[in-house]
């Protein structure tokens, strides 16, 4: 049986793979091989570590081939420009209360 590492390892190797074929435009047939993949991973996460460890953003993935199908790859509808944005926003706000208020007045 393989050490914890050599399946950690695995793990990481399994889901970098799924993660390169969503950056790719994929047909509905790749959209249930990747589906099943990630039912495997997750499985395998919670045979790992117990079911506790599956987050949110593990079950989210589940859902991502569906998307990419529909919207192409997943740096085309990525919110992450926008979200790295945020710091330059909270740099115009001092305090807890008034938040808008403030950013508006500036």
């Amino acid at each position: 049986m393989a050490n914890l590492k050599d399946e950690q390892r695995l793990i990481c190797k399994f889901l970098f793979h799924i993660l390169r074929c969503l950056e790719e435009h994929i047909t509905t047939e790749r959209v249930a091989e990747l589906k099943t993949m990630i039912m495997v991973l997750n499985s395998k996460l919670a045979e790992m570590y117990g079911e506790l460890c599956l987050s949110y953003n593990t079950h989210m993935l589940y859902h991502m081939p569906e998307h990419v199908r529909r919207f192409g790859p997943s740096m085309a509808f990525s919110c992450y420009a926008f979200e790295s944005a945020n710091h330059v926003i909270s740099t115009y706000i001092r305090g807890y209360n008034f938040g808008l208020k403030e950013v508006s007045n500036r």
